[in-house]
């Protein structure tokens, strides 16, 4: 009866020299039958030691020579035909000869020797090692702090990481609560709460926290996560906390850059704008929209020639195209834009590209100076100059040098198809050596295939079976039903024994059929059990001896008949049951278990067995014990067959699994916590065999990468086909490193996903080593690290646009701590005050020293006025006096910023050197005050000189006696009064170059009546005269025209002491045109007169003098005299 046993029974004498028995299992175990071992020419044992794997062949060897008085287990590796290891276990023992009586010089005692394959168990056993190792080394080597808690809030786990952020010896924590560790009181019920929330609600929780750590204030993101006992309640928290304090400095670099470069952007005194590669605007800041008269509105998305002059767009874009290109680094020229309103704006442009960490452009920004003004005084400057030569040539050579030294002064200022061959030429090789029929067939019912031990049965070849019916032979018509039945059916396996047809020999095969591939292909293996039957009547003729055999063996053997009573068991099963194994003899299954579940169970399979006649191979199953305790078991119960060849009895050999089982939970909950512990911090692990150079690549790593695969490994080459090009040597070179020191790996780098998205990852990892100190494997972390490094990138950005900005301006940029008064210095700024190049901090007193004398308390006042005032921003001119002595004009720009409880924390702005444009205002100053006093000379001297004629003229009318060349002399010393009487206004004037008209026709009409009229109630004279300032170009025409008009109708409107009234009009028609209007309600002209061709010298003056004015006459002779004159007058800009 040792047969059916998987075991390996062999027995020998005490030397060990002699081989006396063998199972049939030797030749599977070993890969000899038993007479192959009996016969061999040096011996049996030799081939045993052949078979050991060298690693432990002297340490068994070693203990095979030493008698054992008790059982003396060995562990012990094997390699079989094909090459595979196996792991066994040896025990001997030393049992009575049970053929001593009839072989007189036959010893006494012989040893007996059992050999179990251990292998499943050495796995489980191995891999739980192994994941225990690999979940303590990712853990400890996690960035992360992992701890578990339990449902009283206390550390059942921590990992060392948190003696690093804490500075407390993470053993502290092990059985005790934050409270009980006096963390800071501020996170305890926080904490709490949150674990809490987690043990009520079985749901996951996350949070963000700050801590002090020993190395400052850390932030950190914390998830929860449950873990569940049976019962469905949760049992303990895993927490999983990763300091994002860098993230979290990233993320506040980025908001304070932002502030910086905004406070530039709003504060600074030019325009500034930010377009996109296209021309089109993003931002403009409130000067440019000053510069231009459009709101932020009105330009956003607009291309940016809306405002350029039409001129100047060809060559705009051609610049631009060449900035976005790289062909120049920056713009730098004098343009014309067009304000809103239609008329020219003379800017001055300084644009730059900012590029991002490809390289290429991804906006402008551009610093606009509004230089109108500066334009204009030039084009006033030049004007003057003009004016003021054609003046003084007209009138006087003693100054045409004064007008030459104006000329001068004003033109003096511009980036396995093998292994699958190589494992499927294995499993062949593995299907060939097995002793059996092995077949695979399609849910079709043809073969795919065959071992050769099948071919060689029916002498045909294995590819004579592929593709052809399962009853192509038509001599196993059983068999063939047998698979038809199993392939309709929903059973993933089954086994038989089934009377095959060989050759016109009947044999009985133990037939186990199995489905794979979901059910769509069937794998059959055929045993030849033949000869079990017949040696199952030679071992009922050596029960005794069996009976000691199956006691020395460590499984639980059984033999029941078909009334359910036991007939046989070993004393391993009495243990189990905690009764002798007399009183197990004769009892049936109720009788012997207690657990009504159990019993049912039990006469259920039996049952089974009996009916079906077919062996049950149970892979697992519980019981309880006479302890009450569950015990788990591997059991494989076989019908055995009686010499008439009924089955009545059934055989059960049971194996204790519980400590393997004991040992797969173990596995399972470490697995599940590494799980938990991953999918917490959002980590993925991989393993890497340097053996196989195969990569394990778990669910979480695809997501990370982005990607699917069909199979659980990948080899190295192909991951690193992943990682972004440029980062590919660098990966191979540290995974290199680490191998070759042992050390540690931490490092970036970037990864491209199939839709070309491009990832960073942060991976860490270890190198495992064997006991030889070889390295074997290496196990890792990775984390997308994606969001930091897009901070670090944003927070790049956002520097060199300041920069750019500040350098294109020449701005100097400063941060002042309203704590401790210190203030940072931009590269400009030092520049700006002469400080040294390694001074980028200065205190508030040190600027203050630096400002002038006169100007220290209202720049200081200023300061704290809009501190304490809160006011959004304020600008301030003032002297600064450099380290090295020299005096500059400097313009500050500054923005208070406040925290959360409104207290004012730091103030930013800029500085921008003002100095030049503070010496060109005052030169300009000197320069108009100088014109000022050249032209009030002129109109001095030429009013003294037209005072000079005008006196003359009376003079001479003196000695006239004609009455009509007196007139004549009257009239022209008139003309010339009123020439003089402008040049006097305008002298008189602040402004040389317009006069008040109003005021200037008084004085004229009053001179005239003086002439005239001695009587001022026999003619009336109104005035309807809007305030108008006139140029002296118009004022003189005006005043002539106005000197003509009213001195005529003083003479001949009103004659013979007529009474009447002169009206004098003045009224601006719109912004550049004036209206006069001259009337009388006297006589009237003739009616014969042509004012077409007027005969008199005064109506032609007036017509010329029209002309001149580029003005429009009329004349309307109802009720008196009428002149209306239209003419256009100079803006007042």
């Amino acid at each position: 009866m040792t047969e059916p046993f998987a075991d390996v029974f062999w027995l020998t004498s005490v030397n060990r020299h002699q081989l006396l028995y063998a199972n049939a299992a030797t030749e599977q175990m070993w890969g000899h039958t038993p007479d192959q071992l009996s016969s061999h020419p040096g011996g049996y044992m030799p081939c045993i030691l052949d078979a050991i794997d060298r690693r432990d062949r002297e340490r068994v060897a070693m203990a095979w020579t030493q008698h054992p008085t008790s059982e003396s287990p060995q562990e012990y590796r094997i390699i079989k035909s094909d090459r595979s290891i196996r792991w066994v276990r040896s025990r001997s023992f030393s049992i009575p000869n049970p053929w001593g009586e009839s072989q007189r010089d036959a010893p006494q005692t012989l040893l007996a020797t059992i050999t179990e394959d251990i292998t499943e168990d050495k796995q489980v056993k191995d891999t739980l090692n192994q994941r225990e190792q690999e979940f303590r080394v990712l853990l400890d080597h996690s960035p992360d702090i992992v701890a578990r808690f339990d449902r009283h809030l206390r550390h059942v786990y921590v990992n060392p990481v948190i003696e690093q952020e804490t500075g407390i010896p993470y053993q502290d924590f092990l059985g005790k609560t934050h409270r009980e560790l006096e963390l800071p009181k501020t996170l305890i019920p926080v904490w709490e709460d949150s674990l809490q929330t987690v043990l009520q609600t079985g749901e996951e929780n996350e949070s963000e926290f700050t801590f002090l750590t020993p190395h400052g204030q850390r932030y950190y993101q914390s998830r929860l996560v449950p873990e569940f006992a049976p019962d469905g309640s949760v049992e303990f928290v895993l927490s999983v906390c990763r300091d994002i304090t860098d993230i979290h400095q990233a993320q506040q670099a980025v908001r304070e850059s932002e502030a910086r470069f905004r406070t530039v952007f709003e504060l600074a005194p030019i325009g500034m704008a930010i377009a996109n590669t296209q021309g089109r605007v993003l931002h403009t800041n409130q000067a440019l929209q000053d510069i231009l008269g459009y709101r932020a509105n009105q330009l956003l998305n607009q291309p940016f020639h809306l405002f350029i002059h039409p001129d100047e767009i060809t060559q705009c874009y051609q610049d631009l195209h060449k900035l976005i290109t790289g062909e120049i680094t920056h713009i730098n020229t004098e343009k014309r834009y067009i304000h809103q309103q239609g008329h020219v704006v003379w800017v001055h442009v300084s644009a730059s590209a900012v590029r991002g960490a490809n390289g290429l452009s991804e906006y402008t920004i551009a610093l606009i100076q509004d230089i109108s003004d500066r334009k204009q005084a030039e084009v006033l400057l030049q004007q003057a100059h003009l004016h003021l030569e054609q003046r003084v040539s007209e009138r006087t050579a003693e100054l045409e040098q004064t007008n030459t030294r104006l000329q001068h002064e004003i033109t003096h200022r511009q980036t396995i198809e093998i292994q699958l061959q190589q494992a499927k030429e294995q499993l062949q090789a593995v299907l060939d050596a097995v002793p059996g029929c092995v077949s695979w067939m399609s849910r079709q019912g043809r073969y795919l295939g065959v071992n050769q031990f099948l071919a060689d049965m029916f002498n045909l070849s294995p590819d004579d079976f592929v593709g052809q019916p399962l009853g192509f032979l038509n001599s196993n018509p059983t068999f063939v039903n047998y698979i038809e039945q199993f392939i309709a059916s929903a059973a993933q396996t089954d086994q038989n024994i089934l009377e095959i047809n060989i050759k016109g020999s009947h044999h009985y095969h133990l037939i186990a059929a199995q489905k794979y591939q979901q059910g769509t292909n069937i794998v059959c293996v055929g045993i030849d059990v033949t000869q079990s039957q017949k040696a199952q009547q030679a071992l009922q003729n050596q029960k005794d001896f069996l009976q000691t055999i199956i006691d020395t063996n460590p499984n639980i053997i059984y033999v029941k008949d078909q009334d359910g009573q036991y007939i046989l068991a070993n004393r391993r099963f009495a243990e189990h049951r905690g009764i002798p194994v007399e009183e197990v003899l004769g009892k049936t299954t109720a009788q012997i278990h207690h657990d009504a579940a159990d019993v049912e169970r039990f006469m259920a399979e039996d049952q089974e067995i009996l009916t079906t006649l077919q062996p049950k191979f149970i892979p697992e199953e519980f019981s309880w014990d006479q302890n009450g305790k569950i015990r788990w078991y591997q059991t494989i119960k076989t019908p055995l067959v009686a010499p008439d060849g009924q089955v009545t009895q059934v055989l059960g050999v049971s194996t204790d699994i519980t400590a393997r089982k004991l040992a797969e939970d173990l596995l399972q909950q470490s697995e599940a916590r590494l799980r938990l512990a991953l999918d917490a911090a959002q980590m993925a692990k991989w393993d890497w065999n340097l053996q196989t150079g195969m990569i394990t690549w778990s669910y979480r790593l695809e997501q990370l990468y982005g990607l699917a695969f069909d199979r659980p490994e990948i080899p190295y080459k192909t991951f690193l086909e992943k990682v972004h090009p440029e980062d590919q040597e660098l990966v191979k070179q540290s995974m290199e490193w680490a191998i070759q020191t042992g050390e540690d790996y931490d490092l970036e780098y970037r990864i491209i996903w199939p839709d070309q998205i491009v990832r960073w990852i942060q991976s860490k990892g270890q190198i495992i080593y064997d006991k030889t100190d070889q390295p074997i494997w290496t196990i890792g972390l990775n984390l997308d690290v994606t969001e930091r490094k897009l901070a670090e990138e944003q927070l790049r950005q956002r520097e060199e646009q300041l920069r750019l900005a500040l350098d294109a301006a020449r701005m100097g940029f400063w941060d002042r701590n309203l704590e401790t008064e210190q203030i940072s210095c931009s590269y400009h700024l030092q520049h700006l005050y002469g400080l040294d190049a390694k001074t980028t901090q200065i205190s508030y007193k040190t600027f203050l020293e630096m400002v002038h004398p006169e100007d220290r308390d209202r720049v200081h006042q200023a300061d704290r006025r809009a501190i304490d005032e809160q006011e959004d921003c304020y600008d301030i001119e003032f002297r600064i006096i450099r380290t090295d002595g020299n005096l500059r004009w400097v313009e500050s720009k500054s923005q208070v910023f406040y925290d959360e409880t409104s207290q004012p924390v730091r103030m930013m702005g800029i500085n921008l050197d003002i100095t030049e444009r503070k010496q060109a205002e005052i030169q300009i100053q000197a320069s108009l005050r100088e014109k000022e006093v050249l032209l009030q000379e002129i109109h001095h001297r030429v009013k003294n000189n037209l005072q000079v004629i005008s006196s003359l003229l009376d003079l001479q009318s003196q000695y006239i006696t004609d009455p009509t060349t007196v007139e004549l002399f009257q009239e022209s010393q008139n003309r010339v009064k009123s020439m003089a009487l402008v040049h006097e206004k305008l002298y008189q004037s602040q402004d040389f170059a317009r006069i008040n008209f109003a005021e200037y026709i008084e004085n004229l009409t009053s001179y005239l009546f003086q002439i005239y009229i001695f009587e001022y109630n026999q003619v009336n004279l109104e005035f309807h005269i809007h305030e108008v300032d006139l140029t002296i170009d118009a004022a003189i025409p005006c005043g002539l025209i106005i000197s003509e008009l009213v001195s005529n109708a003083l003479k001949y409107a009103f004659p013979n002491g007529q009474e009447g009234t002169i009206e004098v009009i003045l009224t601006a028609e719109s912004e550049d045109r004036c209206h006069l209007t001259v009337k009388d309600n006297g006589v009237g002209f003739p009616p014969d007169m042509e004012f077409a061709n007027p005969k008199s010298l005064g109506l032609q003056l007036i017509k010329v003098l029209t002309e001149q004015l580029e003005g429009d006459l009329s004349f309307n002779l109802d009720k008196g005299t009428e002149v209306n004159i239209s003419f256009p007058i100079e803006s007042l800009n």
